[in-house]
């Protein structure tokens, strides 16, 4: 049965969109979308208010089975023709979404679910937070995605801005007095360490000059042997002596002294 019109356009044009919907009896893609150009058909000639009005009309009084393709056109419609559908199906999507979900077993409601959610940059989130809301009364399963929208009451808390501290530099970067003194102590005491090796050195020399001048006047009171030897014994004697320098003792301290102060010198 039609929908009352008062405009005799109007209700040719409900008449003429029943027909169509009444083939409507499952998910065919070729009637779905022969309906959703036919309105945008008659969306040129203004009548886009009788369409809506006869789906959601058609959605609710149609038998339960054949809901779920109503639904899918109307779908097919919004996305298709936003303009001027979207928003004349959103005034009353939550109804309609809550008419076929009350009735529909549970494969078909998940397959509800599946098409609300293609539906957040469709609708509004206040409508779908609505639609879920709703939803849920009948299934408390039901998640509801979307977030309640702020209330336009809601106080918007400010701080007021904090006084600027104003810091002097010279101030800030001021060394402090015990940080100065600890430094001059270090420095006071590397210059004493400084010293006493220094003395240390100079001690240790004059006990080897001493040994020094003892070693060559004893080799001076030696007598004299004959240096005389054949050339193939002159390169082991050279080697040998060389040898007995290098590893004497009395050599490697005086080495060792010379050293340190070489690297003292360098310290200072």
């Amino acid at each position: 049965m039609s929908m009352q019109f008062t405009d005799a356009s109007d209700k040719e044009t409900a008449e003429a969109y029943e027909e169509g919907l009444a083939q409507l009896t499952d998910n065919a893609r070729h009637v779905i979308m022969h309906l959703t150009e036919l309105a945008h058909d008659y969306s040129r000639d203004r009548k886009e208010r009788v369409i809506v009005a006869v789906i959601e009309r058609h959605i609710r009084k149609v038998k339960t089975g054949h809901k779920l393709p109503a639904l899918y056109l109307m779908d097919s419609i919004v996305k298709n023709h936003q303009t001027p559908y979207r928003d004349l199906f959103q005034q009353n999507i939550v109804s309609t979404f809550a008419s076929v979900f009350i009735t529909a077993p549970e494969k078909v409601r998940s397959l509800m679910y599946r098409l609300r959610n293609t539906w957040n940059d469709i609708f509004t989130p206040t409508k779908m937070f609505q639609l879920d809301k709703k939803v849920k009364t009948m299934d408390p399963a039901w998640p509801i995605v979307n977030t309640p929208p702020a209330s336009s009451s809601t106080k918007v808390h400010t701080t007021s801005p904090q006084p600027n501290i104003h810091v002097n530099p010279a101030v800030f970067n001021r060394p402090r007095d015990d940080n100065a003194s600890i430094f001059e102590e270090v420095q006071r005491k590397e210059r004493e360490l400084l010293e006493l090796r220094k003395k240390k050195l100079e001690l240790e020399l004059e006990v080897t000059r001493k040994e020094v001048e003892e070693r060559q006047s004893k080799v001076e009171r030696e007598p004299s042997k004959s240096t005389q030897r054949s050339s193939k014994k002159v390169g082991p004697g050279i080697t040998s002596c060389i040898s007995s320098i290098y590893y004497d003792p009395f050599y490697r301290l005086l080495r060792s002294i010379f050293l340190d102060a070489y690297y003292l010198n360098i310290i200072r």
